[in-house]
């Protein structure tokens, strides 16, 4: 008996999350909405920082291939921190396995889950915004998942990244972290 290769995936969001294309239509998406919400809270001098921070991010999705963008769409009265996740389809060059091949491209070390949908790779690492936006920091957790086939070669990438300032409280950070992990523990091949 075969067993049929997944056709696709499925991701539990958080109430208010959707998903946008990484194109420049998404991108438009995003920036509206992020602006609106730094006006709603005050903070119009964070505004272009942000777009900007987001048009370079958009720049490296599409560098990286990513296809679509979660992230939470609708203004909340809670102060959270900017967090997304993209998706991108990986396939590791012979004779690397997708792990193997996860880690060098994004020179991240991962550790290895095995879960009932199969293994699962994640890393974390932090990064620092370059010139005018030094002050933003970005706490980036890869996941990975390959399909379930003998070689493991291919599969799906999850980037997932919560954008900070600097001296924002390490616990709420850590609990942005904790909720990326929390809707990842929750994708299913289809």
């Amino acid at each position: 008996m075969t067993i049929a290769s997944p056709t696709g995936y499925h991701l539990m969001l958080p109430p208010g999350w959707r998903g946008f294309p990484v194109d420049d239509d998404g991108l438009a998406q995003v920036q509206r909405f992020v602006s609106a919400r730094f006006r709603a809270i005050g903070r119009p001098d964070l505004d272009a920082q942000m777009r900007q921070l987001l048009r370079q991010q958009w720049a490296a999705l599409r560098a990286q291939l990513a296809r679509q963008v979660f992230l939470r769409a609708e203004q909340d009265e809670r102060m959270l921190l900017p967090m997304s996740i993209a998706v991108r389809q990986f396939v590791a060059p012979p004779p690397a396995t997708f792990e193997q091949a996860l880690a060098t491209t994004t020179g991240t070390t991962l550790e290895r889950f095995d879960t009932p949908a199969g293994p699962w790779f994640r890393g974390e690492r932090e990064q620092r915004g370059q010139g005018e936006l030094s002050m933003a920091r970005s706490v980036t957790v890869l996941y990975g998942m390959p399909l379930p086939e003998p070689h493991q070669r291919k599969g799906l990438a999850f980037i997932g990244s919560v954008t900070h300032a600097d001296g924002t409280d390490a616990e709420l950070v850590r609990g942005h972290v904790e909720l990326l992990d929390t809707i990842m523990e929750t994708v299913r091949w289809r």
